[in-house]
């Protein structure tokens, strides 16, 4: 069998950030023609579908990815390799069952769904579009978790490249071939996609399973093998099932959270004085421009989460409270790193990045909207998986449940005033992170100890994040001035800020040698260059 070593916490992580921003990247730049194509309108129609296919993945994946980690991080943290391997195989048949089910009760309910649900009946053919990919997701999650449970990421970062890829292709070119039959077959079309990068990820883990992708050694030292403790498969599914269940529900808690929007927006538009078409371009814009955007720090949140529950788990398990601290700390400075100059460059260029991407300008009042989501969001699923690693996997969902109560009374109030209309609701899903990301982290700091430190995680990238929005819209202006090209000017002044932000945190202090310990020749050149500590 072929040996694998494992990631340690910031290369797994490193690693899982990498495929995320490829695979983001991937759907960004894929969302960019698509728009094109079917438009605002169209977009509302694939999206709708898209959020509710999100739901139901929350619930019957979310946390079987997460109960398999930390399961098979335990197991192999004490030597027992068989047990770890029992535990993947009983749960990718639970995982098998209930894709099935979710998928047939899906196909059911989408007449339901998309008329009532969303309000719009043209998205019927999107709805069942997706119904294939659901019972396909579900047979990847056991494999996926199953490799971060052993802290070997590279096959998991892999297949999110390969899946995404797939989807993109296969989605443009089922939208391209049946938009003469109207946007609800194009937006069906695109959904499709789903299902096809499903199958091509489902290939490739099976494919790296088969090769040997399994733990057999902790560095360069080989682990013992012990005997499994005769579990019997009924107690190693409960204890599946038990961890897997509050997980689910607190991503189930997140994807709600987002389908307040599906199913308030349109509505709620109605009040303020909006007709169908024009509620369906607006809810297109949010749900599109707007959240491809704020979603993008996202990718690593992903990554630390993935890597951080069983990083947590395991120091858990050898009574590492330092270790735990460390990881937690980590985790919450890397977030904030990325997202408060995020947070300062989309609300600063919301205009002219959609302008450049979209060719909708128009997307970007609703963009400014919706930038505070732009940190909230990842800090909120950063201190869920800190949460998650130290077993206290109920609290994520109460608090998320907290911030989607404050969305839900922010969106029905505010996206009914004609003067703010979808901004509203943009308005309440920052608030509502907000709410959720300040409960989790101040229960962080409770189990754990501190994980803020306010002058470098916080008051360094304000200060580098202050210094980079003055000299991007310096740039901006000045550029657009010289040589009127939106492109031109946009491009270079994101360029130009990333460069600044980065000298200043370096000049700062706020980088230091080991958060870059993924990459030793970075802190080496760095260091001579005197950027890192």
């Amino acid at each position: 069998m072929r040996q694998a070593r494992r990631d340690s916490f910031v290369r797994g992580a490193v690693i899982l950030m990498v495929a995320a921003l490829v695979t983001r990247v991937i759907g960004v730049f894929q969302r960019l023609p698509l728009y094109w194509m079917i438009g605002a309108e169209g977009n509302g129609l694939y999206t709708a579908s898209y959020d509710y296919y999100a739901v139901v993945l929350g619930l019957s994946t979310s946390g079987i990815n997460v109960a398999i980690a930390k399961q098979v991080a335990e197991r192999m943290a004490v030597g027992d390799a068989a047990g770890a391997r029992r535990v993947f195989r009983l749960s990718a048949w639970l995982m098998g069952i209930v894709g099935l089910m979710m998928s047939v009760a899906f196909y059911f309910a989408s007449p339901f769904l998309a008329s009532r649900g969303f309000g719009n009946p043209a998205a019927y053919l999107s709805f069942v579009a997706v119904v294939p990919a659901i019972f396909l997701v579900s047979l990847m999650a056991p494999y996926r978790g199953w490799f971060q449970g052993v802290q070997v990421m590279t096959p998991v970062g892999a297949s999110l490249v390969v899946e995404q890829l797939a989807r993109v292709v296969a989605m443009l070119a089922l939208a391209y071939v049946l938009l003469p039959r109207g946007l609800h077959w194009a937006a069906a079309g695109a959904a499709t996609g789903a299902a096809v990068g499903a199958v091509a990820g489902l290939i490739y883990l099976l494919y790296a399973y088969a090769r040997g992708w399994l733990l057999q050694t902790s560095g360069s030292v080989q682990a013992p093998s012990l005997p499994a403790p005769g579990e019997s498969a009924w107690s190693i599914l409960q204890q599946t099932i038990r961890l897997a269940v509050p997980v689910s529900l607190a991503s189930l808690m997140l994807q709600l959270f987002m389908l307040l929007d599906t199913n308030l927006v349109l509505h709620r538009l109605a009040v303020a004085g909006f007709d169908l078409k024009a509620a369906t371009s607006a809810f297109g814009q949010l749900k599109g421009p707007a959240t491809v955007l704020v979603n993008l720090p996202t990718v690593l949140t992903f990554a630390i989460a993935n890597a951080l529950v069983p990083a947590i788990s395991e120091a858990r398990v050898l009574g590492r409270t330092d270790q735990i601290q460390r990881h937690a700390a980590a985790a919450v400075r890397m977030s904030l790193w990325i997202t408060i100059p995020a947070l300062v460059g989309l609300y600063l260029l919301a205009s002219p990045i959609q302008m450049l991407l979209f060719h909708d300008p128009g997307a970007g009042a609703v963009t400014r909207a919706l930038a505070g989501a732009a940190i909230f969001l990842p800090l909120q699923m950063t201190s869920s998986a800190i949460l998650q690693g130290l077993g206290r996997v109920t609290a994520p969902v109460w608090n998320l449940a907290a911030g989607a109560v404050v969305k839900l009374v922010l969106t029905w109030k505010l996206t009914a005033d004609p003067s703010l209309g979808v901004n509203g609701a943009a308005y309440a899903t920052a608030a509502g992170f907000f709410v959720a990301a300040a409960l989790n982290l101040s229960l962080a700091q409770w189990y754990v100890g501190s994980v803020i430190e306010w002058l470098n995680m916080v008051i360094k990238p304000c200060l580098a994040a202050t210094a980079m929005g003055l000299a991007v819209l310096g740039t901006y202006g000045w550029l657009y001035g010289l040589w009127p090209s939106n492109t031109v000017a946009t491009l270079a002044s994101i360029a130009l800020g990333v460069v600044v932000y980065g000298l200043g945190m370096g000049l700062l202090g706020g980088i230091r040698a080991e958060d870059l310990e993924a990459a030793p020749g970075l802190v080496r050149t760095m260091r001579r260059l005197g950027l890192v500590r």
